[in-house]
């Protein structure tokens, strides 16, 4: 627990950028853009042999989201909701 908890922390910044550079605001473009970030992330945590699943990352990057004030007014749960 303690490595998805540092992996988040380096990742924050990273999803920030991502999200600023690739979401234009509109609810249905979030979505793919969180299926995209859950995938690098993925592979991230995969590089670096940390032993999380995908509901954790999903998880961890939703909490990301919300600290970065992504998705009000349920946006970002139904964008989650449609990322497998």
């Amino acid at each position: 627990m303690r490595a998805l908890a540092t992996f988040a922390g380096e990742q924050h910044e990273r999803i920030g950028a991502h999200v600023r550079m690739h979401w234009s605001g509109i609810p249905e473009q979030l979505p793919g853009v969180v299926k995209t970030l859950l995938d690098e992330l993925e592979i991230e945590a995969r590089a670096q042999d940390l032993p999380v699943d995908r509901e954790s990352l999903k998880t961890m990057l939703a909490a990301s989201l919300r600290k970065h004030g992504v998705g009000k007014g349920g946006v970002l749960g139904e964008a989650m909701k449609q990322v497998a």
